[in-house]
């Protein structure tokens, strides 16, 4: 009896535990749920969902089920629930009304991977991170200021690929412009972040070319195992393989990259400081404790990826569309060219601070960027539940702006397919409308807080350059064609199906078109017979297209701070003075005097001979000039030892040929008094120049309008100093 009695009480509490857990499961499942109001979607199928419906390119496919289903669907991409917006109005909600919920970027496992578990800037969740790596990106390498003073480097590229095509076109063979726009924004891109070129020699260059378009491949390519979660660690499609070997690639070339540096400031350390680029801003970040982030040496690795990726490959892309829309198109060429030679001329290159006077020419990028956008998907991902146009948008959707659409949309665009630049002057406020996010219709660089950081920055590198292409040259299809093939190809930048192969004829020789403010300093110049001693390599290309007895004394290393020697060229035929004023349309012009680099030693002494006499010195840059001193703040600071020794060589060298200064014209007060000191410690007659100081500006290549002006009135006042007596003109150029 005691026995059954202990049983059923045990079983009591049994059952009641068991009734409780059955009721719990009924409750759960069986609970009235909140219906969601999903926007509409196409009938999916079980398991992959709508993914048969994306290919073969997914902004197009996406397109096409708009066009049925409205501008906001639903999706089920495998196990992931997406939204896709394709109308300025759901676009402004997602990233405007409701930026702060769509602030993250779906991550896919190539993207982890190459980025070394989302240690980048692009793909890293929203955070104090994110912010700290945003705030560095803009103030840093991409601010207005911080642009304004890397102005040398991108016009000394630009000048440096029309050359290049200039050489090309004497063959007249048709060339993929497409490895020529790739190599000309990977110069660009990484001497602003590591003060270096990456495409300094070709093995190394194509290697650079072939990562970028490797991850922008593997980034942008369908991969099952992101979308079905039965497939996640599966490799199907042979991804993993590709990924590793692309990674390893990139991870060997940023260490060798990394060493060269560290063991570059070291060395800079010792000799007592040096200019700074977007690198060295990183590893000190990283070196310091106190920082608002601490960065790990995979974080400074996955930035300069975002860096390279996103401003080598976009920029060029965007170019390329342009050029093959007017190739296709010879009177809206026509007309683009027809107002270059009225704003700018046939005597000069088109330079940055032309592009305000140029609407025209700016449409053309405008139309090309609707057309053709930088991204035709701005990828998202919801924080939490929104509801967007009366649609509910449940956390953890992929969303995908289709930019490529909303640029083609009927109710915002007449004649949507057609490339007619003149829509953006035609409607009051559409020449103003901007690309940068604030107009909903066109938005090439996103918008909110995740919009490109690089806007800026790549708008001035596309108008400059395609409007020099369009004033050095005419372009003829390549390989016997009559049109180009608008085809596109699959990828995140929107790449072309085929390459562009096109024939450029030259039109104007780029080289000899000196900038405004260098043409009109050296025409000053000229007017008083002055020597001329110069350390940027782009104004050594100027001079040279003067007539004139020119020595040449070239001292190699100046990019780096480097000393060597100096050499003399044989001179040529008597000089011709130019008028007076800059702008003179009487200056002539020959062709480019061709002067290669002097032997260390001077060669001939017989040729320095004549030379031997007081000469007008005007010294444009310190004599430790580097190409990090263009855009480091700190011009104050002493010289280095490299820079004392380089001012050793030179003094001793000008003395040899009997150069005796009279005017110095420099960027700051601190290192032309230097410089000049250590000059006449080193070489006695240095002792005897008459020097007229004349500061504010650093390099001849900055240089804008009011300090164009304000060196004029100073050299002309140094003339009447001077009694203006005209003497056998040399140029002193070191490069």
């Amino acid at each position: 009896m005691l026995c059954a009695m202990e049983g059923e009480e045990l079983i009591k509490p049994i059952t009641v535990l068991f009734l409780i857990l059955v009721l719990s499961f009924l409750l759960f499942f069986f609970r009235p749920r909140r219906r969601l109001r999903l926007p509409p979607s196409p009938i999916g199928l079980p398991v992959i969902g709508h993914l048969h419906l994306l290919a073969p390119i997914p902004h197009q496919a996406l397109h096409k089920l708009s066009a049925r289903y409205g501008p906001l669907i639903h999706l089920r991409l495998g196990s992931v629930c997406c939204v896709v917006a394709s109308s300025a109005a759901t676009a402004k909600e997602l990233l405007r009304t409701h930026d702060l919920s769509f602030s993250d970027r779906p991550s896919s496992k190539a993207v982890s991977y190459l980025t070394y578990g989302l240690a980048d800037f692009s793909f890293a969740p929203y955070g104090a991170y994110w912010r700290f790596m945003k705030k560095l990106c803009v103030s840093e390498l991409l601010g207005g200021r911080t642009l304004d003073q890397l102005l040398p480097i991108r016009r000394e590229e630009i000048v440096a690929l029309l050359q290049t095509l200039h050489d090309k076109s004497q063959e007249r063979q048709a060339i993929d412009m497409g490895g020529e726009l790739i190599r000309f924004t990977n110069n660009v891109i990484s001497r602003m972040t590591m003060s270096r070129r990456c495409s300094g020699s070709e093995g190394e260059s194509e290697e650079v070319r072939r990562l970028v378009e490797e991850i922008s491949e593997l980034t942008g390519k369908f991969n099952l195992a992101d979308y079905v979660g039965l497939c996640k660690n599966l490799d199907l499609q042979g991804f993993d393989r590709r990924l590793e070997d692309v990674r390893r690639r990139f991870d060997g070339m940023m260490e060798k990259i990394l060493k060269d540096k560290e063991a570059g400031r070291a060395k800079r350390r010792e000799m007592g400081g040096g200019g700074k680029d977007l690198l060295d801003m990183l590893i000190d970040i990283s070196e310091d404790a106190s920082a608002e982030a601490r960065l790990t040496r995979d974080n400074i690795k996955a930035f300069v990826m975002d860096i390279f990726v996103a401003g080598t490959d976009t920029s060029a892309i965007t170019m390329e569309w342009a050029l093959a829309e007017l190739i296709n198109h010879p009177e809206i060429l026509r007309k683009a060219r027809e107002e270059l030679d009225a704003v700018v001329g046939k005597n000069r290159l088109v330079e940055e601070s032309d592009i305000p006077n140029l609407p025209y020419l700016r449409s053309i990028v405008k139309e090309t960027l609707r057309l053709h956008p930088t991204g035709p998907l701005i990828l998202r991902r919801s924080n939490n539940d929104s509801k967007i146009d009366g649609y509910d948008v449940p956390a953890n959707t992929t969303v995908f702006v289709n930019v490529w659409a909303i640029g083609r949309d009927p109710e915002h665009w007449s004649d949507p397919l057609e490339f007619y630049p003149e829509r953006f002057m035609e409607k009051k406020g559409e020449e103003a409308m901007d690309v940068r996010g604030q107009h909903f219709e066109l938005i090439p660089f996103g918008s909110g807080r995740r919009g490109c950081p690089g806007a800026s920055l790549a708008l001035q590198l596309v108008q400059s350059t395609v409007g020099a292409m369009i004033q050095c040259f005419e372009w003829k299809v390549g390989d016997g064609g009559t049109v180009v093939d608008m085809a596109e190809g699959p990828g995140l930048t929107l790449p072309r199906a085929k390459p562009l192969r096109c024939t450029p004829l030259s039109r104007l020789n780029p080289l000899p078109l000196p900038s405004i403010p260098a043409g009109a300093i050296i025409r000053q110049l000229c007017v008083f017979d002055a020597s001329i001693l110069v350390s940027s390599p782009c104004c050594c290309h100027e001079m040279m297209t003067m007539r004139g007895s020119v020595v040449c004394c070239c001292c190699r290393g100046g990019g780096g701070g480097g000393g060597s020697g100096i050499g003399t060229a044989l001179p040529t035929p008597s000089l011709f003075v130019p008028s007076a004023s800059p702008k003179s349309p009487s200056l002539r012009r020959s062709q480019s005097i061709s002067v290669s680099t002097a032997d260390p030693e001077v060669r001939d002494e017989a040729s320095a001979a004549p030379l031997t006499r007081r000469r007008r010195l005007i010294l444009l840059r310190h004599a430790d000039s580097r190409i990090g001193d263009r855009f480091t703040k700190d011009h104050d600071r002493p010289i280095s030892k490299v820079g004392r020794k380089d001012a050793i060589s030179i003094s001793s060298k000008l003395q040899q040929l009997g150069w005796i200064p009279e005017l110095v014209l420099s960027s700051d007060a601190t290192r032309t008094k230097e410089t000049l000191q250590i000059m006449q410690e080193h070489a006695q007659r240095f002792s005897e120049a008459e020097v007229y100081f004349v500061p504010s500006f650093y390099s001849i290549a900055a240089m804008d309008g009011q300090t164009a002006e304000h060196l004029q009135k100073a050299i002309c006042a140094w003339g009447i100093i001077g009694g203006g007596k005209k003497q056998h003109q040399c140029f002193l150029v070191l490069q």
